[in-house]
């Protein structure tokens, strides 16, 4: 009888364990092709679809290195609306002039949903970063902090960083900030970056 309840005991407790899941877990699983996606709804501003429209609505357009997950926060009581925190490094600019090759901060809309760490909530479209690879970025600002909500604001680079130039991927979003789009709020007018250059 013991045995029994010792055995139900660690079960609860190792389901317990995978359902939460420790940073370590969170930071190897989250942006892997192998988790079950739930799409939730973000109205965007632009329309996210076309990176041209994304682009000039961005404060932010600069090639990084997602160097930690740091934690997932909730905006709803029920899980549904999570907000996923990184340490990033810049590596390059295009739009935009953050300071390079030192470690900020970057939030990202989407994350896993609550108690689980095998499915992941995003909108439509739209992708979450992994630790340890190469993305553009296309960032606003809110409260003078780095914010990426919509699609095309997260787009990984399968390059070097010795080569990434050479990326199609980077090269379409080069490509896209020399082209503004005309009635779109460019983010380049607004509010600065506490991690601009020049507000240091």
């Amino acid at each position: 009888m013991k045995k029994r309840l010792l055995a139900v005991l660690l079960s609860i407790t190792a389901l317990i364990l995978t359902g939460c899941g420790s940073e370590y877990e969170v930071a190897e699983t989250i942006g892997t092709k192998n988790m079950k996606i739930a799409a939730f709804y973000l109205e965007p501003p632009v329309n996210s679809k076309d990176i041209y429209q994304v682009t000039t609505y961005a404060s932010y357009v600069f090639v990084a290195e997602v160097v930690s997950y740091d934690k997932t926060v909730y905006e709803d009581g029920d899980g549904e609306k999570p907000v996923t925190y990184y340490t990033v490094r810049v590596i390059e600019n295009i739009k935009g002039n953050l300071i390079r090759n030192k470690e900020i901060p970057l939030t990202k809309a989407g994350g896993l949903r609550k108690g689980t760490k095998h499915t992941y909530l995003i909108s439509d479209g739209d992708t979450l970063p992994k630790v340890g690879s190469m993305y553009v970025f296309a960032a606003v600002v809110k409260n003078g902090e780095l914010y990426c909500s919509m699609a095309n604001t997260v787009a990984e680079i399968n390059s070097t960083i010795a080569e990434f130039r050479e990326n199609a991927v980077y090269q379409r979003y080069v490509a896209s900030c020399e082209n503004v789009i005309e009635g779109i709020p460019n983010g380049a007018d607004g509010e600065l970056s506490k991690y601009d250059s020049s507000a240091r």
